[in-house]
């Protein structure tokens, strides 16, 4: 008695009930000879289960429907799993972010750590063997960070840290990179950047972060970089990079601090 008294619209999930409807239609009209679906009924006991339905009919004499024919199979069980696989998938699939989050992002500022930059410098140089264009390595070392950290604790020091991070992040242009090196120093890539360029970028940053009125007192940085054309034939390493924009830096600290000491590769070398 319950059963005749209702229609499958009656125990169809909302979700489910206007593609129902649709193929129903269609099928009405003669568009489809049948028609599957799996969807969600409502049991006796208030609950949702999925079930596949197929639904065929048959017509009168002059193509009136005459009844139709529904075939009704509990696949509930089998959608469960599928949901809990899909749970579990994306649960790896988020647990895998945070993992490549913490190998490649410094925990503290929240930017690209050495191991994240390393990967960008390798790809940078495959790209430049088939695109000749010049780029350019920076190093930027806070000055004075120790008198800082002794004067105003740890505490202000790593706020300080974040800061410039953020500072130096939002100031660069988009296609360049910026990783922290360790301690208070960072590391920088300019991409399709030459000499001129890389000074112009520096200087840039350096600006931004003496202009920072957040911290307990002015903090500045000093910037050693190096700039790489690509020669063929020639094979430069990071290490090399690094070595030269590491002896500018030395010389930036050593003029005075609070400067910017850039030069090309080749003048260095040579």
């Amino acid at each position: 008695d319950y059963l005749l008294s209702i229609n499958f619209q009656n125990i169809t999930h909302p979700d489910d009930l206007t593609l129902d409807l649709q193929q129903l239609d269609s099928l009405a009209q003669g568009n489809i000879p049948f028609y599957q679906l799996e969807k969600r009924y409502l049991t006796a006991s208030e609950n949702y289960i999925w079930i596949l339905l197929s639904v065929s009919l048959v017509r009168e004499d002059n193509g009136d429907v005459k009844y139709y024919i529904a075939q009704i199979q509990s696949i509930d069980e089998r959608k469960k799993m599928e949901m809990e696989l899909k749970n579990q998938k994306e649960a790896l699939h988020e647990a895998n972010i945070i993992l490549e989050r913490m190998a490649t992002e410094d925990t503290l500022t929240e930017i690209a750590n050495r191991r994240k930059f390393m990967l960008w410098f390798e790809s940078e140089m495959a790209r430049l063997e088939r695109h000749p264009v010049p780029i350019s390595v920076a190093l930027a070392d806070i000055d004075f960070f120790k008198s800082y950290n002794d004067d105003y604790g740890h505490q202000e020091g790593d706020f300080a840290l974040k800061s410039i991070a953020k500072k130096l992040s939002h100031t660069l242009r988009g296609q360049d990179k910026i990783a922290r090196f360790g301690g208070e120093e960072f590391i920088l890539l300019f991409l399709e950047t030459d000499e001129k360029g890389c000074l112009l970028v520096c200087e840039k940053l350096r600006k931004s972060v003496e202009s920072l009125s957040t911290l307990k007192r002015t903090v500045t940085i000093s910037i050693g970089g190096v700039t790489y054309y690509p020669k063929e034939g020639v094979i430069v390493h990071f290490d090399d990079l690094l070595k030269v924009a590491d002896s500018k830096l030395y010389e930036a600290k050593r003029s005075g601090r609070n400067q910017v000491k850039v030069v090309n590769l080749a003048v260095y070398q040579d």
